[in-house]
């Protein structure tokens, strides 16, 4: 066995929070989501990431691979500064965390999908979405850009 003491940059590229994919199986798509995509896919991953900790709590669901997902958590939310999320640049030991910018992303679209739209109209919404038809009447009004520029003035 070898145990790299100083372990170069290329011993652990594969490695840095929000560029590893982690337990994505296929990344080819994903630098082309738009951001509706985006969004949910990372509030699906954040979701299944809490149901299997509260399954695994309970001893209903035997050890879940975390680390897998934590790292394919962070390269969904590194793909959201295309949409001009502010985040910390992504590094080797420690998760992308969160900003005031993307935590207001990603509560503009949370609050917007699932409190503004009834269960209903997400239905609709995510339906059309995936039969590839034209959402505009389901999308929110405003941009979630304007009000972290609101946060930044209070």
């Amino acid at each position: 066995m070898i145990i790299k003491l100083n372990p170069t940059e290329e011993d652990v590229v594969g490695r840095k929070y929000g560029v590893h994919k982690g337990s994505v199986k296929d990344i080819t798509n994903i630098s082309e989501l738009n951001e509706i995509k985006l969004f949910l896919l990372i509030h699906k991953l954040n979701y299944y990431i809490w149901r299997c900790h509260r399954e695994t709590y309970l001893k209903r669901m035997k050890d879940h691979d975390f680390i897998s997902d934590i790292y394919a958590l962070e390269y969904l939310k590194n793909q959201t500064t295309k949409f001009g999320v502010i985040l910390k640049k992504p590094n080797y030991y420690t998760p992308l965390g969160t900003s005031i910018s993307y935590e207001t992303w990603y509560n503009f679209y949370e609050n917007y999908f699932f409190e503004e739209l009834t269960t209903d109209q997400f239905d609709k919404f995510e339906q059309d979405l995936n039969a590839g038809k034209d959402v505009t009447k389901y999308l929110p009004k405003k941009d979630w850009k304007q009000l972290v520029k609101n946060a930044k003035k209070s």
